[in-house]
């Protein structure tokens, strides 16, 4: 469709004066059943797979109004466990009455834990916040990067609802991009070439491995910011280990 594209992780649809913005995220393996790798509550499982999309939405600046569950596990315990995850990290994220559908396997016993979410927003054309990044903008980590039982154990380090909104609000702000499981040196270099750009490492970052790992349920965002507020953003997120880690050329 002429009206559709794909940015990033993101399909927009253009409508006019506004567009729908879809985002989806799965997460298998963690869970209370005997196949899991991860041992957690499904609660956790859901809420951190809603997490990453939620948070591609909010970054683009798009409104969320709806989420489909596609749980592929049985209705109770695990799926009931699941929706209770999921309408809390609504709740959190202060969605707490967006309309919910989706659907559970009840046909197959299954031994590991699975659940996709997919999410649809609204937002204004002009208001989107794609495409928007330039030249000379610095590229700002903010949220330590985490994954696996690293994300439990960091979590008051990890990238907050509260803080994207804050950041969407700093005219200054060109993009905000949250990072999973492909990594932050990934991200960093898909926004680039998405504003027909380049990306430019940090000299002293560049061999870090730190920077190709997963971030697990985006547990940080890369900010392309002006110069001018650069400082002002390391200093506000300090916390949150907020670094520069490169520019946009």
């Amino acid at each position: 469709m002429q009206n559709t594209k794909r940015y990033r992780d993101l399909t927009v649809m253009d409508l006019g004066e506004k567009s729908l913005v879809f985002s989806c995220d799965t997460s298998s393996s963690s869970g209370e059943k005997p196949s899991d790798y991860l041992n957690v509550s499904p609660e956790l499982t859901a809420r951190y797979c809603l997490r990453v999309a939620l948070l591609e939405l909010l970054a683009v600046n798009a409104n969320p109004t709806m989420t489909f569950n596609l749980i592929g596990n049985e209705i109770n315990p695990t799926g009931q466990a699941m929706l209770e995850g999921i309408q809390s990290e609504l709740d959190l994220a202060w969605y707490p009455e967006i309309l919910q559908n989706g659907s559970t396997e009840e046909n197959m016993p299954t031994s590991m834990t699975s659940v996709s979410v997919l999410l649809v927003g609204e937002v204004l054309n002009k208001e989107i916040l794609i495409q928007r990044a330039e030249a000379d903008n610095l590229v700002i980590q903010i949220g330590r990067r985490s994954v696996g039982p690293e994300v439990l154990e960091f979590e008051d380090k990890m990238i907050q609802y509260e803080d994207v909104k804050q950041l969407r609000d700093i005219s200054a702000v060109r993009e905000i991009v949250p990072v999973g499981s492909r990594g932050i040196l990934y991200e960093a270099e898909t926004l680039a070439e998405c504003n027909n750009l380049k990306f430019e490492l940090e000299e002293n970052l560049i061999g870090n491995s730190d920077l190709i790992k997963s971030a697990g349920p985006a547990t940080t965002v890369l900010v392309a910011v002006e110069k001018s507020i650069a400082d002002t953003l390391l200093e506000r997120f300090k916390e949150k280990e907020a670094r520069v880690i490169g520019r946009l050329v």
